[in-house]
C-alpha cells in the first residue's frame, strides 16, 4: 500500500490536534468536568437548599437540641434562647434547619428568628437571626459532641435567611457547610456565600465571599451615574494535593454609564491557607463588586 494514501492533509491534522488540545483541557481544568461527577456537588454558587425530612436522625438530633436549648424536652417547634447579657441580651427561637449524616457523624445546622422581649417577632431590617453549627458522634448509637461553633449573628428582618447544603471539600472526607447572605437597601443589593468547616473540634468560617451585587436602583435614572452589575460563578476543584479544595471563580462585570457599556470578564483562583485557617481572597477581587 502506498504509505502517502495514510498521510492525513497538514490542515485536517492540524484540526485535529486543536480538537484534542481543546477536548483535554475541559477535561482537565474544567470545573464542569469532574471526571464523571455530578458538578452541582461542587457548585458554591447554585441557589439550592437540602430538604429539611424528619425522619428519624431528626428525631434523634433533636433530642439532643432539646437537652442544649430545651431543659431536655424534646419540642416540635423552636426552642427559645437568650443570647447575651444585661441590656445586650436578646431572645431567639432555635431549631434544627439541616441535618445530614456522613459516616459516623451527623452534621447539624441551627438556625434562629428573633423575637423582642413580649415574644412578638422582630421583622426590622436591622434585626438579624443567627446561626450555629454542630457536628455530632454517632458511633455508638448515642450522640456526642463532636465539634461545635458558636451561635453567630447572620440574616435580616430577624431571620437568618439562608440556604444550608453540606459540601465535600477535601481528599481525606472532610465537609463544610454551603450558606448564602444577602441584602438589598436603597437601591443597592448583594449577596454571596460563606463555608464553615471544622478546625481542630471548633466549626469557624473559612469563606465569605461576594458573588453578586448591582447599584441600579440607586442611581435613579441618573446619566452620569455609573451602574455596576456584577456576577460571579464558584466551584470547588477537586485536587489531590491540597488540604481543601482550591476555588475557581469566574466574574461577570457590566459598568454602564449613560450609554457607554463595558462588560470585563475574568477569573480567580482561590487557595485555602493552612496559617490563615481560611480562603485567601485574592486581590482585585473585591473591587469588582459595588457596596450594598
Amino acid at each position: 500500500m502506498n504509505p502517502l494514501l495514510n498521510k492525513k492533509p497538514p490542515i485536517l491534522t492540524a484540526i485535529i490536534a486543536t480538537i484534542a488540545v481543546l477536548v483535554l483541557g475541559s477535561f482537565y481544568f474544567s470545573p464542569k468536568s469532574f471526571l464523571g461527577v455530578d458538578p452541582a456537588l461542587y457548585e458554591l454558587t447554585a441557589n439550592k437548599q437540602s430538604q429539611l425530612v424528619k425522619d428519624e436522625l431528626y428525631g434523634r438530633g433533636n433530642q439532643y437540641i432539646a437537652k442544649l436549648y430545651g431543659n431536655g424536652v424534646a419540642s416540635e417547634k423552636c426552642y427559645y434562647v437568650t443570647v447575651g447579657v444585661k441590656d445586650a441580651a436578646t431572645i431567639y427561637c432555635i431549631e434544627i434547619a439541616h441535618i445530614q449524616k456522613v459516616e459516623n457523624l451527623v452534621y447539624v445546622a441551627l438556625t434562629g428568628e428573633k423575637f423582642y422581649g413580649d415574644f412578638s417577632p422582630a421583622n426590622a431590617h436591622v434585626d438579624m437571626g443567627v446561626i450555629q453549627f454542630l457536628i455530632l458522634n454517632d458511633r455508638e448509637r448515642e450522640l456526642k459532641p463532636e465539634s461545635t461553633g458558636p451561635i453567630e449573628y447572620i440574616g435580616t428582618y430577624g431571620s437568618a435567611n439562608t440556604n444550608i447544603r453540606l459540601v465535600s471539600i477535601g481528599n481525606d472526607g472532610s465537609m463544610a457547610w454551603l450558606t448564602t447572605f444577602g441584602d438589598m437597601h436603597q437601591g443597592y443589593s448583594g449577596g454571596g456565600v460563606e463555608l464553615y468547616a471544622s478546625l481542630n473540634k471548633s466549626v469557624k468560617s473559612i469563606l465569605s465571599l461576594v458573588t453578586n451585587s448591582d447599584n441600579e436602583g440607586a442611581c435613579n435614572d441618573e446619566a452620569s451615574c455609573e451602574i455596576n452589575i456584577t456576577n460571579a460563578s464558584a466551584f470547588l476543584v477537586p485536587d489531590k494535593g491540597k488540604t481543601f479544595y482550591p476555588i475557581q471563580v469566574e466574574v461577570n462585570q457590566s459598568i454602564r454609564i449613560g450609554k457607554n457599556l463595558k462588560e470585563k470578564k475574568s477569573k480567580f483562583t482561590l487557595n485555602y491557607s493552612e496559617k490563615n485557617s481560611s480562603y485567601i481572597i485574592p486581590k482585585g477581587y473585591q473591587e469588582q463588586f459595588s457596596e450594598f
